[in-house]
Order: structure tokens, then sequence, then C-alpha cells
């Protein structure tokens, strides 16, 4: 199978326009100025395009996250804060770029709170949540189409250390060209828009 035109007929784009990001938090809600602690992006072969951590402007520390991602305060001490990465990371979540992700409005509402992007961007491809449509017995914690990206990079035979930006950016990459070639996912996305039309 061809993942690249697959990849064209669901997005308009093909592989070499997509990036694929992933952050690391000192918590769930930056409406509630939780902060980026790490931002990885790669591209669909999983090749670092910009990795980094963040300094937050208003947390001193986050213990609850640390001991998910392991981010100390120390780690970001001498770190960009997120307003002096906002021109790179822009150039690269800009339009005519496919902007993948798992749980990809996760990403996407930090970037947006802490100004790294100004508007969210056009295309756009949650991993978690296409493959949700097709493997939903898979899904789990009683909330429809949620499900881990441990999950999903073992039922595609990815081994990686989860809770790190550039390692989970990396893992979503594989799962993301896995997805693309996994045909009962090309097959229901196919069905869904034959009935749509």
């Amino acid at each position: 199978m061809d993942i690249d035109a697959v990849c064209r007929s669901l997005t308009g784009v093909g592989l070499v326009d997509a990036v694929i990001l992933d952050t690391e938090t000192t918590g769930l809600h930056p409406e509630w100025d939780d902060e980026l602690l790490s931002l990885a992006i790669v591209d669909s072969d999983g090749r670092r395009l910009f990795n980094s951590l963040v300094r937050p402007r208003h947390h001193e520390a986050w213990p609850q996250a640390q001991r998910v991602n392991g981010i100390s305060p120390a780690m970001v001490w001498d770190a960009p804060t997120a307003d002096e990465l906002s021109d790179v990371v822009s150039s690269f979540v800009s339009d005519g770029h496919l902007v993948v992700g798992f749980n990809l409005i996760f990403d996407l509402k930090f970037l947006l709170c802490e100004e790294i992007i100004s508007q969210p961007p056009q295309i756009t491809f949650d991993v978690m949540r296409e493959y949700a449509r097709v493997h939903p017995r898979r899904s789990g914690r009683g909330s429809r189409g949620w499900v881990r990206l441990e999950d999903v990079a073992h039922h595609y035979g990815i081994a990686f250390s989860p809770h790190n930006a550039l390692e989970d950016a990396r893992a979503t990459a594989g799962c993301f060209r896995a997805l693309l070639g996994d045909e009962s996912y090309v097959r229901a996305v196919q069905a869904q828009r034959g009935r749509e039309r």
C-alpha cells in the first residue's frame, strides 16, 4: 500500500509535508495556567526537526507531572521560555504543513495558550482519534476515542520509552505511518466517505 498516496487522499498533502509534535507539561490544563516543559517536532520518518525543554514562566515546581515525565525544575532552569520558541515552532506548525499528534488537541491547546502559535493549524491528523475509529474495542478509560499511545504503539509493534516528548513524537510518527498502511483503517475511512457523498 502506498502510504503517501493514502496520506494525500485523506489530508490533501503528502508525507513530506507532515510534522509530528508532542509536549510534556506541568499539568493537564493550560487554561488554568499549566505550562509547557518540553516540545518536540519530528518528520514523518521520526527524524528530529526540533526538540527543546521549556522553562515555565509561572511554575516553580510540578511534583505530580515530574513523577510522570521526569522533568525537574533544575532541568529547565536555563531552557528557553515558550515565547522564545514562537518563531521556530510556528514555522513548522504553519499553513501547508500537515500537523500530526497523539491526542493533538491537548498539545495544540498548550501551544495556543502559551502563544507559541497564534491560530490552530489548518490541516491536522490526530492518530489517537483516527486509530480509535477502527479499533474501538482497544480504546479504554470509558471515554470514546481515548486510547494510550503505548497501546497503539504496541498494536503496531513499535517500542519506545513513553512520557518523553521526542520519544513520544517518534512513536506517534511510527503509529501514523502504520495507521496509513492499516487496510482496516483505510477501508473504514473510504466507506465513511462513500456514505457521506
